[in-house]
């Protein structure tokens, strides 16, 4: 009779044991994008780049391997522009590192809403502003990207504390007023000729803007209260009566 028992209360628990652990899952996979919830829909999604970028994933492996919270990819290997599309599906990324020309259309990475820090080395990319809908990024690195002219979209990337723009081919710095939290701005070796006025970056403890073009400093910097330490050389800087408003150089 007590096996007969043991027999009913398996029977009884099985069932409600597999239909937890579905449910574990499905809440696991419901912050992914529909076509990300299953292997099969993210084979469908995403590009061979990606999946060599990876190093493959199989089937058993998929949601472990799509929860990884850092990655970097180099294009080495690639002779032509890398398609990154399926790296939507990893969610939780939070630092993405980018090296190499083959990386130019990196629209895709507009889709992780948890990215905190983005690096791009020696890329081909000509646009960041797909960027401008990233709200929890704090780390943005550019460097050797000489296709690289325009900032346009940074000014939406208010939470950034640090701004990295060296090596570049950048002419247009508009936009960086609205960067309220910045800490850090390095925008060396670039073509950058006219610096705007930037009153309102209160927090802003580096500025690093030498090997540029610069020939005329904007009328207000007056509110980089807390710049602790300052870089223009190597510009054609001929009025620097702007700066006398910084004390907290003294």
């Amino acid at each position: 009779m007590k096996i007969i028992n043991k027999s009913i209360i398996l029977l009884i628990f099985l069932p409600l044991l597999v239909f937890l652990a579905s449910c574990s899952k499905t809440a696991e996979n419901e912050h992914l994008p529909e076509y990300c919830q299953t292997y099969s829909g993210f084979m469908a999604t995403a590009s061979r780049d990606l999946y060599e970028l990876v190093d493959g994933i199989n089937r058993d492996e998929y949601l472990t391997s799509i929860s990884v919270i850092e990655l970097e990819f180099d294009s080495n290997g690639f002779d032509h522009d890398i398609d990154l599309s399926g790296i939507q599906c990893f969610q939780n990324l939070t630092s993405l590192t980018l090296t190499g020309p083959g990386f130019k259309d990196i629209s895709p990475i507009s889709a992780l809403k948890n990215i905190q820090k983005i690096s791009l080395i020696d890329t081909s990319i000509v646009s960041i502003d797909s960027f401008k809908n990233l709200s929890k990024i704090k780390e943005l690195i550019i460097t050797g990207t000489k296709t690289l002219q325009s900032v346009d979209g940074v000014e939406e990337m208010i939470k950034l504390t640090r701004l990295e723009l060296t090596n570049n081919g950048i002419v247009n710095i508009d936009g960086l007023n609205n960067l309220i939290n910045l800490e850090e701005l390095v925008l060396s070796e670039n073509e950058i000729s006219f610096f705007p006025d930037i009153n309102q970056l209160t927090k802003l403890t580096k500025l690093d803007v030498s090997y540029n073009k610069i020939y005329i400093l904007g009328d207000d910097l007056s509110g980089l209260s807390s710049l602790e330490t300052l870089n223009m050389s190597y510009n054609d800087i001929c009025d620097l009566s702007t700066l006398d408003d910084l004390t907290s150089l003294i």
